[in-house]
Formats: C-alpha cells, structure tokens, sequence
C-alpha cells in the first residue's frame, strides 16, 4: 500500500513497485544521476507524514520540499540552500513547481 497524503490509498502488487524501482534507477541513470547523490524531492509532503520520513530521507541524501511551501521566501531559501551545497544536485518534482 502507497500512501498518498491525500484521501485514498493505493494498492499496487510487488511486481508492479519493483518495476517502478528499476525504471527509476534506469531512467535516472541516463541523465547522470548517481544512486546516493545528493536529490531534492519537491511534492505534496503531507505534514503528519513529513516529520515521521523527514529523518529517512536524509540518510538517504534526499532534502524534502513541499509544493504548498513555494512562496518567494521559500524559494529564495531553497536557492540559498542549494548554492551551499559542493556537490552535483538532481531534481524529482512536479513539472509545474520547477
């Protein structure tokens, strides 16, 4: 079951989430992303799951930035953060929020 944030849930077979694991890694791949590089997920990071993954994800190199946030301020604050960083960045987000 993949938790949406939203006011379903959905059900998707084993097969069907290892597929989606090996395209992304595939896909990423090709556009030289590197696996444990360092990546901005922006999306709908609904706040009573935000604070429970927040912890997870930065093991995993991943910074969290929630679509509802991007006001000016919060965008100059991401470019802030991300000037900071020494090392290559990738995006995985929304089209329309980039």
């Amino acid at each position: 079951m993949v938790l949406t944030g939203l006011s379903f849930s959905l059900y998707q077979n084993k097969n069907k989430v290892n597929k989606n694991i090996v395209d992304n890694i595939f896909f990423s791949s090709k556009y030289d992303y590197i696996i444990g590089g360092h990546l901005f997920y922006v999306k709908i990071w609904p706040s009573k799951f935000k604070k429970k993954f927040v912890n997870r994800l930065k093991i995993r190199n991943i910074s969290a930035c929630s679509v509802f946030s991007l006001l000016n301020t919060e965008i100059d604050n991401l470019i802030a953060e991300l000037n900071k960083k020494k090392v290559e960045i990738s995006f995985v987000g929304y089209a329309l929020a980039l």
